[in-house]
């Protein structure tokens, strides 16, 4: 009788090392497609924060060419063009 517990054993250890094995291949799987978003995501980033330099850089130009538009400093370039067309000051 001990013999055949062992004989029984066998089998569920190597499914469970199968298993096992299953799924640490899904989770590199998805450790890889996480990896490659955050990759993707870091671009974004990089990207957005190029343009945001872009529109501060932009902001203070204006700033200095047109002191007198001074208090609307926290305004988006967009709104002060816009004030600017309407006041025929551009």
């Amino acid at each position: 009788m001990a013999g055949d517990k062992g004989k029984t054993r066998a089998p569920r250890a190597e499914a469970g090392t199968a298993r096992a094995e299953e799924r640490l291949v899904d989770l590199e799987l998805r450790f890889m497609k996480l990896e490659r978003f955050a990759l993707e995501l870091s671009h974004a980033v990089a990207e957005q924060q190029g343009t945001i330099d872009a529109l501060v850089k932009e902001t203070k130009r204006l700033r200095e060419r047109f002191p007198s538009f001074a208090p609307l400093s926290t305004i988006f370039v967009r709104d002060v063009r816009w004030i600017w067309w309407e006041t025929g000051d551009a």
